[in-house]
């Protein structure tokens, strides 16, 4: 990752995009199905959602990887996850194996009331930050003999299977991308469920500041200040970090105002899982910087319907690898060195419940379900129909579960519910 130390890459354009419809407390509670499959499937008031993942992480012309994807499987849930790292890839590695757990350990994860929820998963990102400053001892210091500066980006999607919910969990510049149809439209559009934490946005800034911390622009890009002590003992000034919100950077935190100047507090937000949703797509910013977010989905409609239309031949091609490779391509066409690029795909597919055999769920369950899985780079997309935007695509509210992430010591960017933000 680029945050700590170069220019990030050219800022992907904007696509029109419409917001998908938040959760509504929930009045009955859900019966579905679950698989033992890695394609995972469950039904829902009549519908059944079909879920289908792929993987592809490359380092780019960096000198570490410092990118992490996750899946996590579980009977009444799935989890997936982006987390791109700087200054080491310890934060990102400990944010992976830990923060679906501290979430799960939050009295309100799965809750049938969505604000439950979502408490839940913002404690759980809040669990994870004050675990991280317990643990970053032991984890490598800096070349000038300072506590570890690692950091990571988090940006979560939790599946709660009971009840046809999404839930996002977000903080840094990864993002997470849901491509969806409406009616009568072929080309699917695309949303962005996250919004870009940088140094630079006016509401970012203005918590910045009021936490005691500063921001300096360096080659053109706002960084957030590192106030290091140096051997004299006075503060150096370092224009460091050009995200205003992850999990680690404990150099940030200040002891007088008692809060992280980059903030652990997550965005969180709820939606109504329906069947116009068509994909989801994660994906660190050495993706994002080069590809802009309409342009993903509609490499993701082209494998699909293609893989959708080969699947007799047995024939399928990775959605992730291929956006992985166009990223790549545009970095090196534009003469930069790449960032690590990391995407995750979700393929979802709906169909009436009713049509569907016990042959067909039997064969879909043949496959073991992998309790925890990171980097699986062969797992393909399954086809899926179009999909375009989503408040106006889903018009039945589902029901919910809600979860909250809390990150640590920051409080001035809590929300009650989760904010959508349109890339």
């Amino acid at each position: 990752m680029s945050n700590t130390g170069e220019t990030a890459g050219p800022a992907a354009s904007a696509a029109v995009e419409q917001s998908p419809t938040k959760c509504q407390e929930p009045s009955i509670r859900a019966k579905i199905r679950l698989t033992n499959e890695l394609r995972r499937k469950f039904k829902f008031n009549g519908t059944e959602y079909r879920f289908r993942t792929t993987q592809y992480s490359i380092q780019g012309d960096r000198k570490y990887q410092e990118d992490q994807l996750l899946v996590y499987d579980d009977e009444e849930f799935m989890a997936f996850g982006v987390f791109d790292g700087h200054g080491g890839k310890e934060a990102a590695v400990y944010a992976r194996d830990n923060l679906i757990e501290n979430i799960q350990r939050q009295p309100g994860f799965l809750s049938e009331s969505p604000s439950l929820m979502m408490e839940a998963i913002t404690d759980g990102y809040l669990a994870t930050q004050e675990a991280i400053s317990e643990v970053a001892d032991s984890w490598p210091k800096t070349g000038s003999g300072h506590r570890s500066t690692s950091g990571t980006t988090a940006s979560i999607v939790i599946v709660d299977l009971r009840n046809a919910k999404l839930y996002t969990g977000h903080v840094g510049d990864s993002r997470i991308i849901i491509g969806s149809t409406l009616e009568n439209r072929d080309l699917w559009d695309s949303t962005s469920l996250t919004k870009d934490h940088k140094p630079d946005n006016v509401d970012e800034f203005q918590r910045i500041m009021s936490h005691g911390g500063s921001v300096v622009v360096k080659l053109n890009v706002s960084r957030v200040v590192w106030k290091r002590s140096n051997q004299h003992g006075s503060v150096d000034k370092v224009p460091f970090l050009s995200i205003a919100r992850s999990l680690g950077d404990l150099w940030s935190y200040n002891e007088e105002t008692a809060e992280y100047v980059v903030s652990p507090q997550p965005d969180v937000d709820c939606y109504d899982l329906c069947g116009q949703f068509r994909c989801l797509i994660l994906g660190s910013d050495g993706l994002f910087n080069m590809v802009p977010n309409l342009e993903t989905v509609r490499v993701m409609q082209e494998v699909m319907e293609f893989n959708d239309k080969h699947k007799e031949a047995d024939i399928r091609r990775n959605a992730a690898s291929e956006l992985v490779i166009l990223a790549l391509n545009k970095w090196r066409s534009r003469k930069l060195r790449s960032d690590n690029i990391s995407v995750l795909t979700i393929a979802i597919e709906t169909s009436d419940a009713s049509d569907q055999t016990e042959e067909s769920d039997e064969e879909e369950n043949s496959t073991p379900r992998l309790p925890l899985n990171h980097l699986n780079q062969n797992r393909a997309c399954a086809g899926m129909k179009r999909s375009r935007s989503l408040d106006s695509v889903c018009p039945k509210p589902a029901k919910v579960h809600i979860m909250d992430l809390r990150g640590a010591k920051d409080r001035a960017c809590k929300r009650s519910s989760s904010t959508t933000t349109k890339n």
